[in-house]
């Protein structure tokens, strides 16, 4: 659910509230050998959740061709010994070629972080996830 702050024929501001569904399923083995003893362990999560996420965006149209936009979102939350947070940012610009078809660069940064607290200042393991880069698009309106 979104809700515009200003809304204008050429821009458009505003927040949005919703709900996301992420399905996580990581591990993570590690082996050490010691003379003749061998060791293994895993450990991981194989879990759901249905969790809130805020957001803003924000977008101008220079012309009936030409549009630029950027939003963020992000997403936090803590289950049981587990905290993890989704960080999403994106800036847009978009080529409207034709009546019902466009065309668009933009470049995202992706930042995912899931960790296990065991209690102590010190969490038992952390894994983080950063992407960043451009993408090219295509929007097809009707």
């Amino acid at each position: 659910l979104g809700y515009s702050f200003v809304k204008t024929d050429k821009a458009d501001m505003g927040a949005g509230l919703g709900l996301h569904y992420l399905n996580i399923d990581i591990s993570v083995v590690g082996e050490i050998k010691v003379g003749n003893e061998e060791r293994k362990a895993r450990r991981g999560i194989d879990d759901w959740a249905v969790l809130p996420n805020v957001g803003a965006y924000a977008g101008y149209a220079f012309s009936p061709k030409w549009f630029v936009g950027g939003r963020v979102d992000w997403i936090s939350a803590n289950i049981n010994d587990y905290d993890g947070a989704i960080w999403n940012a994106e800036a847009t610009v978009q080529y409207q070629m034709f009546k019902h078809f466009g065309v668009g660069v933009a470049y995202r940064y992706l930042d995912f972080e899931l960790g296990k607290d065991n209690g102590t200042k010190k969490a038992d393991w952390f894994i983080q996830s950063e992407y960043s880069g451009p993408m090219l698009f295509f929007t097809a309106n009707f």
